[in-house]
């Protein structure tokens, strides 16, 4: 019997996430927020919470964010956005522009149904 190796899961959802969190960040003044304040805009669910922290990681670690402690406040984390993850969210929405067909796609940002926690 041959063993076909596992197949990746699509990570359609957490990319959905990743275009949504640009899109937010750069309407918001100076193109930053606080975790918690990002967390409370999108509408996450306490359980969606610690998976979406994951997605911020994977951001910075891209360049498209960078997580700072805040200077104002104990224990609060602001997300800027970079300028790479500025010119990607003009890529993005300039592709949005002439494919408008997509828009119902790339707007969603919550968990699909079908979606775990561990889709990376």
């Amino acid at each position: 019997m041959v063993k076909l190796p596992k197949r990746k899961k699509p990570s359609f959802p957490t990319d959905q996430k990743k275009f949504a969190t640009l899109r937010i960040l750069k309407e918001k003044d100076q193109n930053r927020s606080n975790i918690n304040q990002l967390i409370h805009t999108v509408g996450l669910t306490t359980s969606q919470r610690a998976h979406y922290r994951i997605i911020l990681t994977q951001m910075q670690s891209d360049g498209w964010v960078l997580i700072q402690e805040s200077t104002e406040a104990k224990n609060v984390k602001i997300v800027s956005l970079t300028e790479k993850g500025s010119n990607i969210e003009d890529a993005v929405k300039q592709l949005l522009n002439e494919h408008p067909e997509l828009k119902n796609e790339t707007k969603v940002f919550r968990l699909s149904n079908d979606e775990s926690s561990d889709d990376e």
